[in-house]
Formats: C-alpha cells, sequence, structure tokens
C-alpha cells in the first residue's frame, strides 16, 4: 500500500470511530499508539537523512575521508559538463512535450504521464535531477568547494521531501460543511485535525532532533581526529604552493565543522516551526470554522471581517485598544488568525533579512581579505543553501502564511499600478523586443507538444499550438498593433542607445583625460566640475559613470599636491558639489520651466494618483524617509525635472538629496582604488567592493521609494486618488484625447497587407539590429 493510501485510510478510520466513552476510550489509546509508531519512524527516517549525509560529505570531501582525491577526479573530468547539460536540457525538454508537469489530461496532478505511468515520468526526471546534480560537480574545477555544499544539501532536502510525502490532506479552505451535521461528527473532524496537527508537530520534532544529534555526531568525530591529524595538516599547509592550494587545504580540513553548523541551523529551522506551532495552527481556518460552526453561506461574511479587523489591528496603538476590538468569541477567532499570520510573517521576513545580511557581509569581509575566494565561496555558499532551504521549508512548513504574504502582496496598490501600468502599449512593445528571440524556439516547442497532444488523443483541436499559448496568441490578436509596432521602433532604439552611449561617453572621457594632462590640478577640478555638471544636463547619461571619473582624475598623486588620501577626499566632494548643482538647475532651469506647458504636466501625469503620491512625499520638510528615498535613488534627470515641473522648493529638494553622499561615497572611491590596481590585489577587490556596496545603497535606494509610495497610498489612498478641482482642465484634455483617439483609432485590419508586411517587417528588423547591438 502507498504512503498516501495508508495516510488516507488511517484518517478515515480515525474519523468513523465511535463516540461514545468506551469508544472514545479505545479511538485514543489506539491514537497515541500509532502516533507513537510514527514519531519513531519519523526519527529514523530523519536520522538517517542527516547522518547519511554527512557522513556522506565527510568521506567524498574532507580530508577525514578521500581527502583531494575526489575533487581532483572531478576537475579532470570537467569536460563532461557539457554532455550533462545537455542531457538535462533534453530530458526536460521531453517531459515538457510529453506533459509530465503539469498534465493537462489530469487535473489537479503533476509530475505524471498518464494514469498508470506514474513511475516512467518520474525516474527521468530523477535522471535530469541526478544530471543536474553531476554538472554542478563538475564545476569543480572553477568552484572546488561546490561540490560540499551540494552534497550538504542532500540532507534536508531529503527531509523537506519526506514531509512532503507525508503531509495531510485537509484542505486549507473547504466550500462546504454541511455534511458535518451532528455534534459526533463535528468533534470527530475535530480530533482529526488535532491529531495531524499532532503529528506535524511530532514530524519537526523529530526533524530538529536528527539534525542537532548529526551535528554533535560531525563534532565529535572532527575534535579527536583535528588533534591527531595537526602535526601532518601542519606539514601538508607549510608544503602547499600557492594561497589557493592553501585554502583549499582548510577547506577540506574544517569541512565537517561547516557540516555541524549547517545541521544545528536546519535544527534552528525545525525549532521554528515547533515553537511556532501554536501560532500556526491558530491560522488553520478549517478547524475554527468548525469550532465556530461555521456554514459556507458565512465565507464572505469572514472575509469581509477580517479585512475590517486587520484594518483596526493596523491602528491599534497598545493591547487595550486591541482587547476593545474583540467583542465575542468569533471576532476573538478572527483576531487571533489575522494576528497569528502576522507575528509568523515578520518571522519569516526576519529570518530572510537575515541570512541575505550575512551573505552580502561576508562577501565584503572576504573580498577584502582574501586573495582566493575557495572558502568564500564555500561560506557564502552554505549561507546561499540556508537561504534556499529556508525558502523551501517556509514554502512546506508555513504553507498557509506563504500563501497570506503572496495574497496580500498582490493586494498592495502599488503592485496593482504596477500591473496597470504593464498593461499599456509601451509596456506590451517593451516585453516583445526583449523576448522576440526567443518567440520561435517558445513556438516550436509548443508546436510538439500540440502534436504529441493530439497523437495521444489529449487534444481534439487542428491548432498548431497548445491551448496555453494559443490564448496568449489570441489575446496579442486584441492588442493595438499599429501602437504596439510603434512602439517597438522607439524600444530597439533605445536598446540601442543603451548600449551606445556609456561607450561613447567613456570615449568622451577618455579624451577628456587626454586633454586635461597638462592642467594644474586646480585646473583639473574646475574642468571636471563643469565638464560633469553638463554632462548631467543630458538625461542619457548616468550619474555612476561621471563619479568614478572624478576619482581617477583627481585622486592621481602625481597632480593632487594632498596625496593620494587628499585626492580622495577632494573627488567626494566635488562629485557632492556637482550632484547638488546639477539638481539645482535641472529643477529650476529645466523643470520649472518645462511645467508652464500644460501638455508637458499632462503627459508626466502629475494629476494621476503615482505622481500626486510622490509630490505628498516631496513636500514633507526636512529629512524625511520616503523623500530622501525618492531624491536620492530616482533617476538624476528624471527625478529633479520632476520636481521643478510640481513646483517644489529647491532648497528642500536639495536638503532631501543630501544622503545621496551613501551612494557617491563608494563610486568616486571605486575610480580612486582603480589608480592602485597595479600596486596590489587589495587594491583591485576594494575597488570592486566599492562598486558592490554603490549597488546595495542603490538597491536601499530603490526599496525605499517603493516602501515610501506604498505608505502613503496606505495613509492617504482616498486623498491622492479622488479628483481635484486644480486637475479639471488636465482631466478633460485626457477624456478629450481618449474619446479622439476612439474616434481616429487605426484597426490592424484596416491596413493594407503590403503596408503591415512593411511595417511589421520594419520593426522586427529595429528589435534584432537592438539586440546586436546590445549583446554584440
Amino acid at each position: 500500500m502507498s504512503v498516501t493510501g495508508a495516510r488516507c485510510e488511517t484518517r478515515s478510520s480515525l474519523a468513523s470511530s465511535n463516540i461514545g466513552d468506551d469508544g472514545e476510550i479505545a479511538e485514543l489509546q489506539s491514537r497515541r499508539r500509532f502516533l507513537s509508531w510514527r514519531r519513531l519512524g519519523y526519527s529514523a527516517a530523519c536520522s538517517l537523512a542527516a547522518l547519511s549525509s554527512s557522513a556522506l560529505c565527510i568521506m567524498l570531501w574532507s580530508d577525514m575521508g578521500c581527502k583531494k582525491h575526489c575533487v581532483q577526479f572531478l576537475q579532470e573530468s570537467a569536460g563532461y559538463s557539457w554532455y550533462f547539460a545537455l542531457a538535462i536540457v533534453g530530458v526536460l525538454l521531453i517531459l515538457y512535450i510529453l506533459d509530465f508537469f503539469l498534465p493537462v489530461h489530469l487535473p489537479g496532478r503533476c509530475f505524471v504521464l498518464a494514469d498508470g505511468t506514474v513511475v516512467l515520468g518520474r525516474a527521468m526526471f530523477g535522471l535530469a535531477v541526478l544530471a543536474s546534480v553531476a554538472w554542478m560537480y563538475l564545476q569543480a574545477n572553477v568552484f572546488p568547494t561546490l561540490p560540499l555544499v551540494v552534497t550538504a544539501l542532500s540532507g534536508p532536502l531529503s527531509v523537506v521531501l519526506l514531509r512532503r510525502l507525508t503531509m495531510p490532506l485537509v484542505p486549507d479552505h473547504p466550500t462546504d460543511f454541511s455534511v458535518v451535521k451532528s455534534l459526533q461528527d463535528r468533534i470527530a473532524l475535530i480530533k482529526l485535525l488535532a491529531w495531524e496537527e499532532k503529528d506535524e508537530n511530532n514530524f519537526y520534532r523529530a526533524a530538529m532532533y536528527a539534525f542537532a544529534m548529526s551535528g554533535f555526531a560531525c563534532l565529535a568525530a572532527w575534535i579527536p581526529w583535528a588533534f591527531s591529524y595537526e602535526a601532518e595538516f601542519n606539514r601538508e599547509l607549510s608544503a602547499a604552493r600557492g594561497q589557493g592550494d592553501r585554502e583549499l587545504l582548510f577547506a577540506r580540513w574544517a569541512a565537517p565543522v561547516g557540516l555541524a553548523v549547517s545541521n544545528f541551523v536546519y535544527a534552528a529551522f525545525a525549532l521554528l516551526r515547533v515553537t511556532q506551532s501554536g501560532a500556526y495552527g491558530a491560522t488553520d481556518q478549517v478547524k475554527n470554522q468548525l469550532v465556530f460552526d461555521f456554514k459556507s453561506s458565512c465565507q464572505k461574511h469572514m472575509h469581509y471581517r477580517i479585512a475590517w479587523l486587520r484594518a483596526r489591528i493596523e491602528s491599534a496603538h497598545n493591547q487595550q485598544e486591541l482587547k476593545d476590538t474583540t467583542q465575542d468569541q468569533l471576532q476573538k477567532y478572527l483576531v487571533q488568525h489575522i494576528s497569528a499570520n502576522r507575528k509568523l510573517s515578520k518571522i519569516v521576513k526576519c529570518v530572510c533579512l537575515t541570512i541575505v545580511s550575512l551573505i552580502l557581509a561576508l562577501h565584503v569581509v572576504f573580498q577584502m581579505t582574501s586573495a582566493v575566494t575557495h572558502n568564500a565561496v564555500m561560506i557564502e555558499g552554505f549561507l546561499a543553501s540556508y537561504l534556499v532551504i529556508f525558502l523551501v521549508f517556509i514554502f512546506v512548513s508555513f504553507s498557509r502564511v506563504s500563501r497570506t504574504m503572496t495574497i496580500e502582496l498582490m493586494g498592495l496598490p502599488l503592485v496593482k499600478n504596477i500591473a496597470n501600468c504593464l498593461q499599456a502599449d509601451w509596456a506590451k512593445a517593451l516585453a516583445l523586443c526583449l523576448l522576440l528571440p526567443v518567440v520561435p524556439l517558445v513556438l516550436l516547442v509548443s508546436a510538439a507538444n500540440q502534436a504529441v497532444r493530439r497523437r495521444r488523443g489529449i487534444s481534439k483541436t487542428n491548432a498548431l499550438v497548445t491551448e496555453r499559448v494559443g490564448e496568449v496568441l489570441e489575446y496579442m490578436r486584441t492588442w493595438s498593433w499599429p501602437d504596439v509596432l510603434g512602439w517597438c521602433y522607439i524600444m530597439a532604439g533605445v536598446l540601442m542607445v543603451f548600449r551606445i552611449s556609456p561607450i561613447l561617453l567613456n570615449v568622451l572621457l577618455a579624451w577628456m583625460s587626454w586633454v586635461m594632462a597638462d592642467f594644474n590640478f586646480w585646473a583639473l577640478v574646475a574642468a571636471t566640475f563643469a565638464m560633469g555638471t553638463f554632462l548631467f544636463m543630458l538625461p542619457p547619461v548616468p550619474g555612476p559613470i561621471i563619479y568614478p571619473f572624478a576619482g581617477i582624475v583627481m585622486s592621481d598623486p602625481k597632480k593632487c599636491p594632498f596625496g593620494f588620501l587628499g585626492g580622495c577626499v577632494i573627488s567626494v566632494v566635488v562629485s557632492f558639489l556637482m550632484k547638488m548643482v546639477a539638481c539645482a538647475v535641472q529643477q529650476k532651469g529645466i523643470g520649472e520651466l518645462l511645467g508652464s506647458k500644460i501638455w508637458i504636466r499632462r503627459a508626466v501625469g502629475i494629476h494621476k494618483a503615482p505622481i500626486r503620491a510622490i509630490e505628498n512625499i516631496l513636500k514633507q520638510p526636512g529629512l524625511s524617509f520616503g523623500k530622501c528615498m525618492i531624491l536620492c535613488g530616482g533617476p538624476d534627470w528624471p527625478t529633479s525635472v520632476l520636481a521643478g515641473i510640481l513646483r517644489l522648493s529647491v532648497w528642500q529638494c536639495l536638503l532631501g538629496t543630501c544622503p545621496v553622499m551613501l551612494s557617491i561615497v563608494p563610486m568616486a572611491l571605486t575610480g580612486s582604488f582603480y589608480l592602485k590596481r597595479n600596486e596590489s590585489e587589495v587594491w583591485m577587490r576594494t575597488g570592486n567592493l566599492m562598486l558592490l556596496l554603490t549597488t546595495c545603497v542603490s538597491a536601499c535606494f530603490l526599496v525605499g521609494i517603493g516602501w515610501a509610495i506604498q505608505d502613503e497610498y496606505d495613509k492617504r489612498g482616498d486623498e491622492i486618488t479622488k479628483p481635484k478641482e486644480a486637475y479639471v482642465e488636465l482631466e478633460w484634455l485626457d477624456h478629450r484625447s481618449e474619446c479622439i483617439a476612439e474616434k481616429c483609432h487605426v484597426k490592424w485590419a484596416d491596413i493594407p497587407r503590403i503596408i503591415k508586411a512593411a511595417y511589421v517587417a520594419g520593426a522586427i528588423a529595429a528589435t534584432c539590429s537592438g539586440h546586436l547591438f546590445l549583446w554584440f
């Protein structure tokens, strides 16, 4: 009997048992015995998975086992990685054509070829997974510590797979409880759900103990071996030919410690599930609806009350206000349900943020201190594996929380506005331009999939492509193709400019360096300031290219009378002044001038909700968070010009731009450290680190922009979306433009075929040219 069948039979027998006094006692005794046996089974299976993966890692990739011989074998066999890559692509392509992943002929099922043909498809998929693992092993020539990280993942992934196979099958959102009529049936079902909660808790407790035991076992085996191997390790370390060999030797020596730490981290993940089992159980609507005797007719009412109470909880300033909200038992349950979801969501976000922060922090440290980064790659690989395992763990063990977080994310006004923007013609043209190279491959695979479906009798239509691709093509037929193709020409030009403008700018900067070669230092500073300010006035020119140039020119100790460090400080100050002067000129000289034109204000959309939200944020005095994020993280030219169009205070905008120093400093130092690249590899790595820090700061600014706009929507959503008298003329122009466009709209079917062919061919040629410029 399969695992699923046994589980279903057990649940049926429990649900159908008698609820009398003697029957209830017998049922409880039987259930406890069954739980005890399952607990033992979980403990044995989890311990086997954790201990076997750790033992395999130690035997294959550490000096306690095969030492360097296994890695050397993989490095010598690196040429076979292409064969495995082709095998992976081929097998996955075949399985996709055979409808293995989401079979349309078997709704609700996945990873099945056909009824009664379960083994073949999954065996092929298993071969693809093994080929993927082999391909990663064969990358040992580039990343010698990668096999250790990949093998260490086998333990937690096995445990997650085991949990997936033994997961309860009770749905989270049943549609009808009318079948549960009697009190006895309701009690039996509640007891069944409670039994499944205990079973889940037993599994994660077993996983926690198994990983903790495996971690202690690794340390117990490694500590005495490390003392006995110390003399030989020191001899091998002294005989190592270079830093890379020494790092690999240390990695093999410390591999059991890394495995022990990994096992303790996985045990902590399981401990999180065990300690939060009560909070997670409070999010189970099935059990609580049974407790409160909910009928299917109450579903909409409950969702309405959840939304209302979520708003009340958000605005509650203390526990007393929150307590006053709970006026009856049902309302208390709803508050408990929402609070538990919020609590678990915060835990998930905090843990993810902590792991990502550790990865970035360690990457920074290793880039500055390590010339050869084998150990860095190993540690960062372990941290990345923790993040992957945690995300998979959340999806499996906190499935209701992950669904709630997804629903809340999709319900945010900012996300909805982004989705609406993606329906614009320019967004469709951009997607079409970017995806055009892969469109023929997608159509070919879809045609092959459809041919196989017709051969198997799954599809009765004569369509050339599958239904899903056909729906996409049918949707694309509704597009306004004259407008979309017109935007395609523009997007192709944007791709070319995006590729060419940095090259031309680098040529210009190189020419300026040659021209200013004979200037004295202060003339050099003045010329750089003037040129940088002028380049800021050009919309396509990005600021991050100007700052490194200032660092290169001004930090040269042969030119700067204050030495290298003094030149670094001066380059940062001059770059900051360039930014501030450019922002002021863009706002007052360009933005306010353009803002006097009504068609400019309409094109910018100052009467639309997103721009009105940005305007409210930028009007805040001082150094408010959202204001600084927008002024520092937004594109240089558009942001300052928009501030001028909105007639904002230039001094307040300059004050809000001051934190841009966090981005200017690492970018200017990137150019300064570039001058020292030939003296030591540390300078080169420090320069790369500055570039990485700039990227991280820019990413934080962008995230802050999204957060600030969303927060403005949450606080003043009604205010920024309602019509205003000041924008009546702009609203009228929008309405008039829509009416004119509707009357003058040229339908694709009305265009002659010759013109259609020429228009489409030109758009395809322009898009292909853009890709040639972009990639070659």
